[in-house]
Order: C-alpha cells, then structure tokens, then sequence
C-alpha cells in the first residue's frame, strides 16, 4: 500500500506518498491499524539498534528538517521501547475518540470494523487531528 505523508513548513508544504508493506493483509480497519503499528514499531527498533551509526546530515537534510520545525538525527536517546500491546490499544482509542481519521482511497472510514480492501497501490492516509486551545479566561 501506499501511505501519505503530509509534511509542514515554510518551504514544503506537500503531501509524499510512501510504500508501506505490511506483514499481513488487512480486512478491517481495526486489522490495519493492527499491522500499521506492528511495522512502525518494528520500523523504530530497527531504527535503534543502530543508533550508535549517525549519519551526517547534508545542508538539504538541514534545511528541510529545519522547515519541519526540528533538526535531529531522528533517534530516541531514551531506553524506552513501545511495548505493541499497549500501542496498539492506544491507537486504536485514538481512532475510536476521532483523534486520528482514516482515508483508504480518499474514502474516510468511520468504524473500526469497516471493511478495507488492500491492494499494492491503495492510498491509505492517517489525519492526527490536532486540538486547538487558547487562553479563555
């Protein structure tokens, strides 16, 4: 499948369409976010295991990392590491709560079980909706 990627800053404000394979297909949504977390998690311990190797960041990197509003080298210096369960259960009350929206083919799905059909060029796009808060009194 294919994930959107909405990035935001001064000098990119686009949307990036990235492969995603998961280890099995889906047939529901709660299903995908099931096997969506499971590659994130495994994604972000690959990620640690080599944290000891930095790269060094060319001004591009800089520059666009920089827009995005952080510059790092995209490592979680704590020993912390998502236990799957746990973020999966989240993500999911995430979805439930209307705090993340989910688009399969441009078609917002509502319920978990909602049927979803996966192929290699399906376009799924997660919407982290962001609260917004101000001083009322």
């Amino acid at each position: 499948m294919i994930v959107n990627i909405k990035y935001l800053g001064k000098r990119r404000n686009s949307i990036e369409e990235i492969p995603f394979h998961l280890y099995k297909n889906p047939n529901t949504i709660e299903e995908l976010i099931d096997e969506t977390v499971k590659v994130c998690i495994e994604q972000y311990k690959t990620r640690q295991d080599k944290r000891d190797i930095f790269k060094a960041l060319s001004r591009a990197d800089i520059e666009d990392r920089a827009a995005r509003g952080k510059v790092s080298f995209g490592l979680n210096y704590g020993q912390l590491v998502p236990e799957l369960e746990k973020a999966i259960e989240d993500a999911r009350q995430a979805f439930e709560d209307g705090l993340v929206s989910i688009f399969v083919d441009g078609v917002e799905k509502w319920r978990l079980d909602d049927v979803v059909v996966i192929k290699d060029d399906t376009k799924v796009t997660f919407v982290r909706m962001t609260m917004l808060s101000g001083r009322g009194w």
